[in-house]
């Protein structure tokens, strides 16, 4: 396990959190890394940043067949050439019609499907071959941390599975070229500001957000 120690992942984790105390669903907050490897016989390095020459060195060190990404920045050549079965990352988004950072406050913002997706990682942003997507569908009026407690149970079934059908010799991935879109034009979206994500918020639970279902 390799952590970044970053003011930039720092940020990310705590307004995660933030969000997720505010859920109505009353599922425990996920457990912080350190108490997960505190029972597990995985060492963990802190690095400052994913792609410097400290990390790509633990790499190398390490000679893992495969890596595994979650919520990682988006990673230099050095480093994806060092795996041999190659770096497959889990994007709370449903690709390829939502890539980039905060897919989740962007499909509502446009309107495009919530999802989740475990994908291949290439030298371009959330466009490698897919190995498992699925979409969520969401009641009316729905809560923004409900949402996001979704996404991340659904993130985390997704690479399981995915991870046993690796193990198993039996993964199979398909390029997202092959597959239909819900809108023809390719957008890579960026960091949402505070303001974007008020309105997803506010699209959601007023429920004029599209892709909604009636209970």
């Amino acid at each position: 396990m390799i952590e970044e120690v970053s003011s930039t992942a720092t940020i990310g984790r705590e307004k995660l959190t933030t969000d997720l105390k505010q859920s109505s669903l009353g599922v425990p907050l996920p457990l912080s890394l350190k108490q997960i490897l505190s029972e597990l016989s995985v060492p963990c390095f802190k690095v400052a940043d994913h792609n410097h020459q400290e990390c790509i060195k633990l790499l190398q060190d390490i000679n893992p067949d495969l890596i595994v990404l979650g919520d990682t920045r988006i990673l230099k050549q050095g480093i994806l050439n060092i795996p041999k079965d190659g770096i497959i990352n889990v994007h709370p988004g449903y690709l390829p019609d939502v890539k980039g950072n905060n897919p989740y406050i962007w499909s509502i913002i446009y309107d495009l499907p919530l999802g989740c997706t475990v994908h291949f990682i290439d030298t371009g942003v959330d466009t490698g071959p897919i190995i498992k997507r699925q979409k969520i569908f969401l009641e009316r009026e729905k809560y923004f941390p409900d949402l996001l407690v979704e996404i991340n149970s659904l993130c985390g079934e997704l690479l399981v599975d995915s991870l046993k059908q690796i193990s198993s010799g039996l993964v199979k991935s398909i390029n997202q070229s092959e597959l239909a879109r819900e809108t023809s034009e390719v957008r890579t979206f960026r960091l949402a500001s505070p303001a974007i994500k008020a309105l997803a918020v506010e699209k959601l639970e007023k429920g004029t957000y599209l892709h909604l279902v009636s209970v």
